[in-house]
């Protein structure tokens, strides 16, 4: 008999089910596998399921694959207690990047890396963190509180939003927060308290690059310029130049992605010219932080692509993929695809784990490759019937080719506007950020007449994204264009909101270097037939 003491709506068909389901199965198989479609209500009958082993003392840690999402389980839980005469507590959790006040006063385009130096090194003379220790704040928050609640709050009273999250972390029954967390180690994770891991959208884990590290042409440019800039000495340059010379051979190689031995990579490099990166970088960095300048150095990200490289050279699994990126600069990461041995370390951090999406099938490979001895599943079939779903498919149209013609764009954006001239609020995804800038390039947002257009771009913060979400859920004649597989492709709640989607060709995974590295790396581990 499901525990329905805390689910605040009238249950939809297999909602009940599924918190029996969870209720029964969480403590003998401790790994949950459900597959539900969108709009089933995931969230809320998760949270629900969850709601009363919190209340006999455990927590739930709610892992989302970007940092848009994690509010999305905190404005179900203010509904919860609302409806429920319920006293639970929980936040969105958030990174320095979002939350530090003083790094924003360095400007708009900062890097994690940026914003972590700044905080270590201007932490004693911070007046966020000064003003935290003399300001009454913790104790004014009691009800479940989202990222941009706490930020406004902080603003206001110039406290430290990043201290005070991790202040009210330490008595949240709830803490949402990104993949990032979980997977690459926090605080967080210890408690006294016995904690349930949920992972949201689940199906990203495979894609989850833990180790990734991108440097580019432009990136050794910018370095050559630190050497002349700060007087770094002829053997750094000397090495750049050799390093950039390497890098022009690579340019002339590829075309779309290419696989580049590692070894060939590392013999370039030696443990000397690592330490001269390392001190450069240092002395850039502090020199332009002094200034009052943003803390940043090319060289410096050169000293941790190839200390990174060096620390997972005999590892397999890992990567490394020459390619070019949307300005056809030539870029090298490191590609890490060993998804099922990182997270199998990590399950047993957890009192138990449930995993959801609405693409989580086949669930017997998700569970292997994400490392789940065993495990308990649940599949529910689409809540939608025919009546609700027209789909059309449009004749002459496509994204074929690494670059769309300029009359297959322009038949594209007449199609397009077509189709939102007949649509109240509609969606539109394209599946990829390459075919975006097509159509924008090509006049899709000047041609979209009476509409108040929104668009996702590549270096979006989490704070615009909920406004846009927010903007977009208010009134008619919207449109929003992002591509799949961004930070609007899954998690977005907008409810009775959309009234059309139009999908922009299908993301399929080009058969690539990195296709190629993945296929080569699962049939070393589950053999030719599974791999």
């Amino acid at each position: 008999m499901a525990d329905l003491r805390f689910f605040p709506y009238a249950p939809r068909k297999y909602q009940e089910k599924i918190i029996e389901m969870i209720q029964r199965e969480i403590e003998g198989n401790k790994n949950i596998c459900i597959h539900a479609p969108s709009g089933f209500g995931k969230t809320v009958t998760i949270l629900a399921a969850l709601l009363p082993f919190v209340e006999e003392g455990a927590r739930i840690l709610w892992a989302c694959k970007t940092g848009n999402q994690t509010d999305r389980p905190i404005e179900e839980l203010k509904v919860i207690n609302k409806k429920c005469l319920s006293g639970f507590f929980g936040l969105s959790f958030r990174g320095k990047l979002d939350m530090c006040l003083l790094a924003r006063e360095y400007g708009k385009d900062l890097t994690y890396e940026d914003v972590n130096y700044i905080c270590a090194h201007k932490k004693d003379e911070c007046k966020f963190i000064r003003n935290f220790k003399y300001v009454e704040v913790l104790d004014e928050i009691n009800e479940p509180i989202s990222f941009t609640e706490m930020l406004k709050i902080c603003k206001s009273k110039k406290v430290c939003p990043y201290k005070l999250q991790c202040e009210l972390a330490n008595r949240a029954d709830i803490i949402s927060m990104s993949y990032n967390y979980v997977f690459q180690g926090n605080d967080l994770l210890e408690s006294e308290r016995p904690t349930i891991l949920v992972v949201d959208e689940s199906h990203n884990l495979q894609h989850i690059n833990m180790n990734s590290y991108i440097i580019t042409y432009n990136t050794i440019k910018r370095a050559l310029i630190e050497v002349d800039d700060f007087n770094l000495g002829p053997e750094l340059r000397a090495w750049l130049s050799e390093f950039l010379s390497y890098m022009e051979k690579i340019m002339n190689i590829v075309v779309d992605e290419y696989k580049i031995d590692k070894k060939e990579i590392c013999e370039l490099c030696n443990v000397d010219i690592l330490e001269k990166l390392r001190a450069a970088g240092l002395e850039v960095r502090a020199a332009r932080l002094s200034a009052g300048k943003v803390p940043r150095s090319a060289i410096h990200r050169i000293y941790l692509f190839f200390n990174m490289l060096f620390s997972t050279l005999d590892q397999d699994g890992i990567a490394l993929i020459a390619s070019r990126n949307r300005n056809e600069n030539i870029q090298i990461e490191i590609f890490d695809m060993r998804a099922s041995e990182l997270f199998r370390d990590k399950w047993d951090l957890f009192n138990a784990r449930i995993f959801c999406s609405g693409t989580l099938e086949p669930i017997e490979a998700f569970a292997e490759i994400s490392g789940l001895d065993k495990y308990a599943s649940c599949r529910i079939p689409s809540i939608y019937t025919s009546k609700n779903i027209l789909p059309i498919i449009t004749n002459g149209l496509t994204t074929k080719g690494l670059e769309i013609p300029k009359e297959m764009t322009e038949k594209y954006i007449k199609n397009i506007c077509d189709f939102v001239s007949v649509v109240s609020n509609a969606l539109v995804f394209t599946s990829s950020y390459r075919v975006q800038e097509s159509l924008l390039e090509h006049g899709l947002a000047d041609k979209i007449k009476d509409k108040n257009l929104f668009i996702e771009t590549s270096e979006m913060h989490g704070e615009e994204g909920k406004k846009i979400i927010k903007s977009f859920n208010e009134g008619e004649g919207n449109v929003l264009i992002a591509p799949i597989g961004g930070r609007f492709s899954e998690g977005i709640d907008c409810p009775g909101r959309i009234n059309g989607i139009y999908i922009v060709g299908i993301p399929f995974d080009k058969v690539c270097a990195k296709t190629n590295a993945y296929l080569n790396y699962y049939i070393n581990i589950y053999g030719q037939a599974r791999g």
